[in-house]
């Protein structure tokens, strides 16, 4: 697993979606961290609610 554990708030927001789509879109988030671990030049990733959904945000 290439993810880091969900923060809280995310945590919330996922589990406030029907069952199929949250573990949609935990397979999603997966990918997101693993395709940026795969280049250097994303770096990592800094995971926050914004507008109530999960946003991704490149650290530099």
């Amino acid at each position: 697993m290439t993810a880091p554990p969900l923060p809280r708030e995310v945590n919330r927001a996922f589990g406030a979606l029907p069952a199929p789509i949250g573990k949609r879109l935990l397979w999603v988030r997966e990918l997101i961290f693993a395709t940026a671990a795969a280049h250097e030049d994303v770096g990592w990733l800094t995971e926050t609610l914004k507008w109530g959904e999960p946003a991704y945000r490149r650290d530099r």
